[in-house]
């Protein structure tokens, strides 16, 4: 009975392995000597484990044969059985690195394969076939070649010193775009990339613009981006040269990655930037390019020179519809450092204030602290607080921590702390990690102000696992600003007055500028601290 089970799962199993592959049918019938046995214990091992040692045994032993039929057959059929029996295949890497100078193509792909799934499990074990594998590459075969290439890059990940550089640079070469993959992010594993940079940013920015391999080549530009970010944005910033609309949209989309990492380094690419915004009429291309000039501005108005103002300050028709906010909030950035754009702004106020009117909220977000950066600047702090307030009314389900921070900003400056906490607080509940920082320690600040040290301490420690949640997914520079404020603050609370004034100038010079409404609110806080000293010694004595 159980004879006629097995035989009955045997043909069944025979008829499925008929129909993978046609050329095992021989051997399976039993027409081919020195293999059937082998064959058997092969089938056998899938149904019963107690066979798999003896199919394996089997099989080695057949790769020894003269016969390349049978060498093939043994070889397709050991690849099969890889992973039931690894040790015993890492204790014979020897014969099976051996046949692998055969002319038939099919017994280097499967032994190559073999040895691909062997450095898979344990890439130290098959250290003595790399000869063997470094000759693979040269092989006139594709399917082989990339094979062995595959294989470098497994081990690149843990024997980098194994492997020749020469050899994979000659694979940059290649016309299979997956071997010159492979070759690249090889590369990226095992060497200094000084040097290599740049060879292998033209290979991958010809790669980019294959679909097939596009995702691909995207993963290992930012693995590029993280491992020698100056000289990946040096060749990157030059793509936006090209006359391939699609090079100039992936370079931006490079680029734009330096928002979050390196961001300083994005200063080297202004001079770029600047005049592709006079070049590009694609739309989705002068979107990346506005955004990364907003955050550039925003926080480095002082690396745009005169060229670049006026280039910038050239582009006011080309602006005048579309994108026509982006540009004017460029033009506010730039104002910190070139105080004679001021009038250019104010002129704008008329626009901004029938935009704010209607339109989305994150719209109407963007038109508001545009606004409120302009009336600022003439201390019209009430009808600021109003056009927040507005959005507030219209918008009360929205994430509004934006608002509740300028509005508790205004109190601030006109010297309100209670009406500041009360908005500052509020926004803490917002979803935008920076916005919710900043409002975070301004409520400790206005606390700080209102002489309550206490529930200063009290309030940070409540909300100090969300601060460091939200800290380590802000760019450097805004996590350099905000250590740099809440620095000052610890040097409050631990009264600390020796350094404390040191402290402040250090935050102010992090994020404001020489321009006057800057250099107003500098006086202002320097003012606050005044006071806030005065008080805290006097309770001291």
């Amino acid at each position: 009975m159980i004879y006629f089970l097995m035989k009955k799962d045997s043909d069944w199993y025979n008829l499925k392995v008929r129909k993978e592959v046609s050329w095992l049918s021989e051997p399976l019938k039993g027409k081919m000597k020195g293999i059937q046995q082998a064959a058997k214990l092969f089938e056998m091992s899938f149904k019963f484990p107690e066979y798999d040692r003896l199919a394996i045994l089997e099989l080695l032993d057949k790769l020894k044969e003269s016969d390349e039929e049978i060498i093939k057959n043994a070889a397709w059929m050991l690849l099969k059985l890889v992973n039931l029996k690894p040790d015993l295949l890492f204790k014979n890497i020897n014969v099976i690195k051996t046949p692998i100078k055969i002319k038939n193509k099919k017994i280097r792909i499967f032994l190559g394969s073999i040895i691909k799934e062997l450095a898979l499990i344990d890439s130290s074990r098959v250290q003595t076939a790399i000869p063997q594998v470094v000759e693979l590459l040269d092989d006139p075969n594709d399917d082989v070649k990339l094979i062995a290439s595959q294989i470098f890059l497994i081990l690149s990940k843990s024997l980098r010193e194994k492997i020749e550089v020469t050899k994979q640079i000659a694979l940059l070469n290649e016309k299979n775009s997956q071997i010159r993959l492979n070759a690249v992010e090889t590369l990226i594993n095992i060497s200094e990339l000084e040097k290599l940079t740049p060879i292998l940013y033209e290979k991958l920015f010809i790669l980019i613009l294959y679909p097939q391999v596009k995702a691909r080549v995207f993963n290992l530009i930012f693995q590029l981006i993280d491992k020698d970010a100056e000289q990946s944005l040096l060749f990157i910033k030059n793509q936006l040269k090209s006359q391939l609309v699609m090079i100039r949209r992936n370079a931006l989309i490079f680029i734009t990655q330096f928002l979050d990492k390196k961001f300083e380094l994005l200063r080297i690419a202004i001079q770029e930037l600047v005049y592709l915004l006079a070049e590009e009429f694609d739309k989705t291309n002068l979107q990346m390019i506005l955004s990364t000039l907003k955050e550039l501005t925003e926080f480095y108005p002082q690396s745009f020179n005169d060229q670049h103002f006026n280039k910038i300050i050239d582009l006011k028709d080309k602006f005048k519809k579309k994108f026509r906010e982006d540009w004017i909030e460029i033009i506010l950035n730039l104002s910190k450092n070139y105080e004679e754009l001021q009038f250019e702004v104010q002129n704008l106020t008329g626009f901004l204030q029938k935009k704010i009117k209607k339109g989305s909220y994150d719209n109407r977000i963007n038109i508001a602290t545009l606004l409120n950066q302009i009336l600022m600047w003439d201390d019209e702090y009430g009808p600021a607080i109003k056009i927040w307030l507005k959005i507030l009314k219209d918008f009360p389900f929205e994430d509004n921590g934006e608002p509740y921070f300028w509005i508790g900003f205004n109190y601030h400056v006109i010297g309100d702390f209670k009406n500041a906490l009360s908005h500052f607080s509020k926004g803490t509940r917002s979803k935008n990690e920076y916005i919710c920082n900043k409002n975070i320690l301004f409520s400790m600040y206005e606390y700080l102000l209102n002489f309550d040290l206490k529930n200063a301490k009290k309030f940070f420690s409540e909300n100090e696992k969300r601060w460091e949640t939200n800290f380590k997914k802000l760019t450097s520079v805004k996590q350099n600003i905000l250590s740099y404020f809440q620095e000052y603050l610890n040097s409050i609370i631990n009264l600390d007055f020796m350094n404390v004034k040191k402290k402040l100038e250090q935050y102010l010079s992090s994020c404001y500028h020489n321009f006057k409404w800057d250099k107003r609110y500098i006086e202002v806080e320097l003012k606050n601290l005044e006071g806030i000293i005065e008080r805290y010694k006097k309770t001291e004595t």
